[in-house]
């Protein structure tokens, strides 16, 4: 009794806990709608899920191209656990999405600003790294210096009256040396801080960009969500390479990139047999060619129209048309019924029912028909053709077995088959060879 009071409180705190979070997930969900916009520096560069045709229709995009999605099955909940909170993929989508609609573009002065900052800060980090270097080393000295000097005492009086003069390494100047490392390396990390915070505001201000060139590439064999996280790589590469001193927009140089990335990543990872990349532009071209020729003529062409057209030898037209084809998983189900791919594809290696028959009575006719002959006659013969046997056997390999030479079992051997020959010992095993 008193275990099902406890159990009863349980249910009840964990019933209560879902639902003071769901009205404080209500209540965050209202206060950013509300609310200021976003920091650039907060918003997150990638999302996951999948997106819903309300989301896409509120989400406009510069191009103002509708994004082409893949359909993702209605995910069932188990009775079982349906008071457990859920955090779904899909959920992650919806706020990414929200949050580049907080982002605010850039203007070409603003994206210049950005890259200026970006590049004298990695001029400045790289200056600083190699003054505090320096210093780190010049401490170092000092520091081996005075323990050789307090450890043989006797030659540095010994130099300083030589010379006339003695460095003395005071407490003083190693304090300054230190202090001097110390600001220098804040100094650097401030820069490295600094640069970062303006590339995080150039990348996050173009995060939209990405998503408008990876729509264009949606069913195609990634699903949209990696092509967003793949053109985000190509937007990094295009920050870290871009040069605002040409007077290109950054965004006409990053998309370039972001298109790059996204193809690297059709080439590698949408099929499960990778192709090689000059491969993947061979076979886009031939398919061009493909489309253009069916238009033309009404019907698929020839492998020697394609080669014609594409100018593409035909030997490697034959295989890229191999490579096209998609392989399939044996243990794809057929049909209502529990049977696979693998049930249909007969195995040329194994006998059909009749032929394993057939196979096992033809061994019986042939032990009859060796029964006939005397035991050294049939064991000869069974031991050079390998019947019954595991292998075949040469006449020097049989003549030790026996004792005997190589020509006498040559001998016993044609004799035995020229009685073998006989019509009346071969007519019982002929209709299996006619």
């Amino acid at each position: 009794m008193k275990q099902g009071r406890t159990n009863g409180k349980k249910r009840e705190e964990l019933t209560l806990s879902v639902q003071l979070r769901t009205e404080e997930r209500s209540s965050s969900s209202n206060a950013d709608e509300t609310g200021a916009g976003m920091n650039s520096m907060d918003a997150p560069l990638y999302g996951g899920g999948e997106l819903d045709e309300a989301t896409l229709e509120e989400f406009e995009l510069q191009t103002g191209e509708e994004v082409v999605v893949e359909e993702q099955e209605e995910v069932q909940a188990d009775p079982a656990i349906q008071d457990e909170p859920y955090f779904f993929p899909h959920d992650i989508t919806l706020e990414y999405l929200k949050s580049l609609e907080k982002i605010s573009l850039l203007t070409p002065e603003q994206e210049v600003d950005l890259a200026k900052r970006i590049k004298e800060g990695e001029e400045q980090v790289k200056n600083l790294e190699i003054k505090t270097n320096r210093l780190k080393a010049q401490l170092y000295s000092l520091s081996n210096g005075k323990k050789r000097n307090n450890g043989n005492s006797r030659q540095g009086q010994k130099t300083k009256g030589k010379n006339g003069k003695k460095l003395k390494i005071t407490l003083s100047e190693k304090r300054e040396k230190n202090r001097k490392y110390k600001e220098m390396l804040t100094r650097q990390q401030q820069a490295i801080f600094d640069t970062q915070k303006a590339k995080n505001a150039l990348i996050q201000a173009n995060l939209r960009l990405v998503v408008s060139i990876a729509k264009r590439y949606a069913n195609r064999g990634l699903s949209f969500l990696d092509l967003i996280q793949e053109g985000n790589l190509g937007l990094m590469q295009a920050m870290a390479k871009f040069d605002y001193t040409k007077g290109y927009k950054f965004s006409t140089y990053a998309s370039w990139w972001i298109r790059a990335a996204i193809l690297r990543a059709f080439a590698e990872k949408s099929r499960t047999i990778r192709i090689p990349n000059y491969l993947f532009e061979i076979k886009g071209k031939m398919m061009k060619s493909f489309k253009d020729q069916v238009k033309r003529l009404g019907r698929e062409p020839t492998s020697q129209e394609l080669s014609k057209d594409s100018g593409i030898p035909l030997n490697d037209v034959e295989k890229i048309l191999n490579l096209i084809e998609e392989p399939i998983s044996l243990d794809m189900p057929i049909g209502e019924e529990d049977s696979t791919l693998e049930d249909l594809i007969p195995d040329e290696k194994s006998l059909s029912p009749s032929d394993s028959l057939l196979e096992k009575d033809l061994i019986h006719q042939i032990g009859k028909l060796l029964s006939g002959l005397s035991p050294r006659e049939e064991k000869i013969l069974r031991l050079r053709f390998g019947i019954g046997e595991d292998g075949e056997c040469t006449l020097e390999e049989i003549g030790r077995q026996f004792g005997l030479s190589r020509e006498r079992i040559r001998q016993i051997e044609a004799k035995a088959l020229e009685r073998l020959r006989d019509p009346s010992r071969y007519k019982e095993i002929k209709e299996y060879f006619d």
